[in-house]
């Protein structure tokens, strides 16, 4: 029952996450913010005064619902309203502050709960979001809208190489691709022709993976009301979304697990009490998830120019790969290091002393976070700027849905199995074996399984590159011309503007 009510509000996100992704796309998001808002600090100030069972769970049930309606809202205006040179950082700052928020709130309980009761957590949150509601109600409601993106500029513009500057409304463009068609060579003749055609050509793209053909342009002007079913099958059926949603959600996968099972793996294997547990936790996960936000979008934005092309969009790919293989090598060594610390504390039946080992694992564990946070704003940015503008919000709440049950979830859940199997098993074998003996290799081996999955994250960072790759190449569908691959990493427009030759 304790179980079941932690998890309702983790119900409450997955089961509604997409119907509001298609609701804020009706409906002025302000409006929708106040109701939730006001939602969420009624059923908290509902769940610290309220004793019976069923109104509790209803009110971590409404807790739920209002927080997918927040966590869909924030990703897409996020990335809508962010500078196209600071996309990382907002992004990273973003995905962050609720890990922050949750470190705060479990300091603020863990410090007041034998003194003022469990309520008192559940008040104080209240207090503080019917003060944000207040706030809500009084600003312009301007400040809720999505931005026009970084899909939406209103011209597609290019330089020549003699340095004049040219601009093609949208419009226009798919005006003369009605009439003329596209042409038969890419040369390097009027500028407004050429930024014309290759506004055209970038729109469409060709994925490998699938074998479809599509028109970008195309799409979101046929498309302009879809329903919630369409909307799902066109983001589900997006390649780079897909590989960066699952990205996401193991990388929440490894966090959330860790820092389920780090206090009692450390009290099992090393004898840390309470308050060194809380404070290595601090240290390896906070500080060093702070770290890699800190830094990661230094790299990101201004290194590698951010995501907002693809050619970005390409390089930032390769980068988070590079960082996910780093990831994936320090896990092996934390891996390595629990499960002999495990087996030593097993064979000689007594706790480990803390030295190089401890060392070696707790540095492996802060720099592991430093990694992870580095390019969760990065995933984040390019998942939602994956999709068309009507479907924004279906992929935001597609993703957050699947970061919910893969990462909020089952992270939690499938390494405790495993440390419950582990902890049977050597029950089984050595029955008369020192509890702290099998409790140490259980929880070691369960966080060790957590940490494998890195291996699983590289490969999905690897697709989702790939992806991003495939997405270089550009046909004329239907129109009886096709045009050869790009240069890896290459935006059309860019080669154009630099006066490039496509012959066919």
């Amino acid at each position: 029952e304790l179980g079941l009510l932690g998890a309702m509000d983790k119900f409450g996100q997955v089961a509604t996450a997409f119907a509001w992704s298609y609701f804020l796309m009706k409906y002025p998001p302000k409006v929708l913010l106040v109701v939730g808002l006001f939602a969420k600090a009624a059923s908290c100030l509902g769940f610290g005064l309220l004793k019976q069972k069923w109104l509790m769970q209803t009110c971590k049930l409404t807790m739920g619902v209002s927080e997918a309606l927040i966590g869909v809202w924030a990703t897409v205006w996020v990335q809508s309203n962010a500078p196209r040179d600071a996309q990382a950082r907002w992004m990273g700052f973003a995905s962050i502050s609720a890990g922050a928020g949750n470190g705060m709130g479990s300091c603020v309980a863990g410090l007041c709960a034998k003194r003022f009761g469990y309520g008192f957590a559940f008040f104080f949150q209240s207090f503080l979001l019917f003060g944000l509601w207040v706030i809500m109600l009084l600003s312009p409601t301007q400040y809720f809208n999505f931005g026009e993106g970084n899909e939406n500029e209103e011209a597609v513009s290019a330089t020549t190489s003699r340095g004049v500057s040219w601009a093609v409304p949208e419009d226009e463009v798919m005006n003369s691709l009605a009439t003329n068609g596209l042409p038969r060579t890419w040369t390097s003749g009027s500028a407004p022709e050429l930024m014309m055609h290759a506004a055209i050509a970038k729109s469409m793209t060709f994925d490998s993976t699938t074998g479809r053909r599509q028109s970008f342009v195309e799409e979101a002007k046929n498309n302009s009301d879809l329903s919630l079913w369409q909307s799902m099958k066109i983001v589900l059926s997006t390649p780079l979304w897909l590989y960066t949603a699952l990205s996401i959600s193991l990388s929440c996968f490894i966090t959330s697990s860790v820092a389920f099972l780090w206090q009692n793996t450390t009290n099992s294997v090393w004898d840390f009490n309470e308050v060194e547990a809380t404070f290595s936790f601090l240290f390896t996960t906070g500080i060093g998830g702070l770290l890699g936000v800190a830094l990661g979008p230094k790299v990101f934005d201004e290194y590698l120019q951010g995501f907002a092309t693809a050619s970005g969009r390409a390089k930032c790919l390769r980068a988070c790969c590079y960082a996910t293989l780093g990831s994936a090598l320090l896990s092996t060594m934390c891996t390595i290091l629990l499960l002999t610390s495990a087996w030593r504390m097993f064979y000689y039946e007594a706790v480990l002393p803390r030295g190089g080992v401890l060392a070696g694992m707790l540095g492996g564990v802060f720099l592991l976070f430093a990694l992870l946070n580095s390019m969760q704003g990065t995933l984040y940015g390019i998942n939602t700027d994956s999709a068309t503008p009507e479907t924004k919000t279906a992929a935001a709440g597609l993703t957050v849905s699947m970061q919910n049950i893969v990462g909020f979830a089952f992270g939690p859940l499938l390494p405790s199995m495993a440390a419950e199997c582990v902890q049977d098993l050597i029950t089984r074998l050595y029955p008369t074996e020192d509890e702290r003996g099998y409790h140490g290799a259980s929880f070691a081996s369960g966080m060790a399984l957590a940490l494998c999955v890195t291996w699983l994250l590289l490969f999905c960072v690897h697709r989702a590159a790939a992806a991003a790759r495939c997405s270089k190449v550009s046909t004329a569908d239907g129109l009886g011309e096709s045009f050869g691959s790009i240069i890896e990493g290459e935006d059309v427009a860019d080669i154009v503007a630099r006066g490039g030759h496509f012959p066919l």
